[in-house]
């Protein structure tokens, strides 16, 4: 028993150093409607204010998109990517 509590503390510590979700004000996106970037963006908006680790969590859990083309045809994309894209365009912020 004694990995066990060892385990849910590291799961714990890594929630802990997760970043927090912000959405950007006057920010408001224009995707596609049922477009994989609408699909994505809906769960960032819907953790707003929760961890990274919650979102990544979510994302993991139910995939919101699968690329229909190419080499990652019917596989989940990296979650990195997406938070990558939507912070360096100015969709949503990552603080500590």
């Amino acid at each position: 028993m004694a990995k066990q509590e060892k385990a849910k503390e590291g799961a714990k510590a890594v929630e802990a150093k997760s970043p927090t979700i912000g959405l950007v004000s006057g920010a408001v996106p224009k995707f596609r409607k049922g477009s994989a970037r609408d699909l994505y963006y809906q769960v960032y908006v819907s953790h707003a204010g929760k961890t990274l680790a919650e979102a990544e969590k979510a994302i993991t859990a139910q995939v919101p998109s699968t690329p229909k083309k190419g080499k990652l045809a019917g596989q989940p994309e990296p979650v990195a990517g997406w938070t990558r894209w939507f912070v360096r365009n100015g969709y949503i912020t990552l603080s500590q």
